[in-house]
């Protein structure tokens, strides 16, 4: 059985880590290890299966971790090290050279905040030459496949493309009746990178909106307070219900409407997947990933633009008969594309090639 060792920056709640638990749950051809350079451990109790360590890297300490990842690598006896992000890729391949670990694949899963238009001069350079010398990258979209090679060229063999799965739930979204409440849904970590400011903006608003309706943001993160400030300032206070960090998101898909990705970067989102699953109909911003997970299963605009954001969610409260049709196209959607059986088998499938290879 081949021995894969995912590195990843942090294990705590994110979209990233989850993908990483679904591998690690749902693949049976392979064992598994999780490292985390820092010590947010969070999602290691939603494994079923492999192993998980800490380098203990503390949030805002810098410091490399290449000897410490080496020894991990030796001790587990790896034979394809998966790094993802920007944050992996530099200490990830000095710790495989240096372990002498057979292959490297790299995971692009997008940029943050200070990315999110574009990577500095430096790290293009660097990340140019490190992918030059990788066995594989994997990208989530074929946007992203486009990206990478755009910022930093192609590995050595080759570039794979390898969606998100979600599981597809049994029940789909509440059908809402014109003259009930109306209910706008955003999931994500609160970060700048999500812009909830212009969502809630663009919440306020909204044409026809009725005292009852409301914006639920489901998740927690450093922007909390500004954007309990944002929602004063737009006199929806009242209205928004921010309702932290929740084990599963699965009821509040379920009691929704309609689910809003309001970012300036994405690069594909598991919460907008999520929401298509549920048979949400979903409204994103065209940046990103985001036009290859909808496409034409839910409506895209500009980002930023709380006008057009604001028009669209009169639109669908006023007609949820259109409402109803983006969301069985988004279900059905997902079910086509994004299901866990599919994405847990393109890695298999890519982890036993590099391990041959090796």
């Amino acid at each position: 059985m081949i021995r894969i060792a995912h590195v990843v920056a942090s294990f705590d709640v994110g979209g990233l880590q989850k993908g990483v638990v679904n591998i690690v749950n749902l693949s049976r051809e392979c064992r598994h290890l999780v490292v985390s350079f820092g010590t947010g451990l969070a999602m290691a109790e939603h494994l079923r299966h492999g192993d998980v360590e800490t380098l203990g890297l503390e949030p805002g300490q810098r410091r490399s971790l290449a000897g410490s990842l080496r020894d991990v690598l030796q001790r587990f006896g790896a034979d394809v090290v998966h790094t993802r992000n920007w944050p992996t890729l530099v200490d990830g391949w000095r710790a495989r050279r240096k372990a002498r670990t057979g292959s490297h694949v790299h995971g692009y899963h997008g940029r943050d905040a200070s990315g999110a238009r574009g990577f500095g001069w430096k790290r293009r350079v660097i990340g140019r030459a490190l992918t030059r010398s990788l066995d594989a990258v994997v990208t989530l979209t074929q946007n992203m496949a486009r990206e990478y090679t755009r910022e930093f060229g192609a590995p050595k063999r080759g570039l794979h493309v390898i969606e998100n799965g979600v599981e597809i739930p049994e029940t789909t979204a509440r059908r809402r009746g014109t003259a009930d409440p109306f209910r706008v849904l955003a999931v994500g970590r609160l970060d700048p990178v999500k812009d909830y400011p212009s969502l809630i903006r663009a919440f306020a608003c909204m044409e026809g909106r009725g005292p009852d309706d409301r914006l639920v943001i489901v998740g927690d993160g450093p922007e909390r307070d500004a954007m309990r400030a944002a929602c004063g300032h737009a006199g929806v206070t009242e209205a928004v219900e921010m309702a932290g960090m929740v084990p599963s998101a699965a009821a509040a898909y379920q009691e929704a409407d309609v689910f809003v990705q309001s970012s300036i970067y994405e690069g594909m989102s598991n919460t907008l997947v999520e929401a298509m699953a549920a048979g949400l109909p979903c409204v994103a911003t065209r940046v990103g990933g985001n036009p290859d997970v909808l496409a034409d299963a839910g409506v895209l605009y500009e980002s930023g633009d709380t006008s057009e954001l604001a028009t669209h969610l009169a639109t669908l409260k006023r007609d949820p008969s259109r409402a109803r049709a983006l969301g069985d196209a988004a279900r059905e959607r997902a079910r086509a594309v994004f299901g866990l059986t599919r994405m847990v088998q393109a890695y298999d499938e890519l982890y036993h090639e590099l391990a041959k290879r090796s």
